[in-house]
């Protein structure tokens, strides 16, 4: 199981109230019930993010939302005792794999989702939108891969998005006119790994100009007994 929340329902004792805390592995969608999990739903590709709805409670609204790999992306699931209802949010405008989900605490009133993708930054959609469709988050992401997202603890007030990327923290704001801000952030790298940094043959700062460009011309065998 690669994903899990736990809704504000979850209760460690006693042994009935240890539900609503849901999981996500494949394809397949789990509640958690005292010591066992129960399966939902299968999704038609792999669970990669979930997220619960801010204003949830039982009965009036145990709903969360879950993202998959592939087209529609977004799930609505509404987790009611009488049955489980699963609603297929297929908007335009998502062109990257999503990897997490968050929604301000103000989701009740301004039902916005925001999407950390593979390869096209944050996005953001806003279900209360006569035609809902994914679009930039804070401007126009930096030349970075995104990996993780939080919103800020005071985002009904600040409206700050924070990313991380792979080489650190970004900072922006839902607000017009935004743009990232990608923070200093110190870095360790591998030597043994030299797929985390790249240098051109002819590049002054390149620690080993022998080394064969590009690198799929290197063997790991080759590579190894360098050191």
């Amino acid at each position: 199981m690669l994903q899990m929340v736990v809704a504000p329902t979850f209760q460690a004792e006693p042994p009935s109230a240890r539900t609503d805390a849901y999981g996500g592995g494949g394809i397949q969608l789990f509640r958690l019930e005292d010591d066992a999990w129960l399966r939902l739903w299968n999704t038609d590709s792999p669970i990669v993010a979930l997220l619960v709805d801010p204003d949830w409670s039982r009965p009036a609204n145990p709903r969360l939302y879950v993202g998959i790999s592939e087209a529609p992306f977004l799930l609505e699931v509404l987790d009611d005792p009488a049955g489980i209802t699963v609603i297929e949010h297929d908007y335009p405008g998502m062109d990257g794999e999503i990897l997490a989900l968050a929604a301000g605490p103000d989701f009740g009133v301004r039902p916005v989702i925001y999407a950390i993708t593979w390869g096209s930054g944050m996005k953001r959609l806003d279900l209360s939108s006569p035609s809902p469709v994914w679009e930039q988050a804070g401007g126009p992401f930096p030349q970075v891969w995104g990996n993780s997202m939080q919103l800020s603890p005071d985002f009904v007030n600040d409206r700050m998005l924070v990313a991380g990327t792979q080489y650190g923290i970004a900072v922006s704001h839902d607000l017009p006119g935004a743009s990232w801000t990608l923070l200093a952030t110190p870095i360790v790298l591998s030597t043994r790994h030299v797929g985390f940094t790249f240098f051109s043959p002819l590049d002054p700062d390149n620690p080993d100009p022998s080394r064969p460009w590009p690198w799929t011309m290197a063997s790991w065998e080759a590579l190894d007994s360098r050191g």
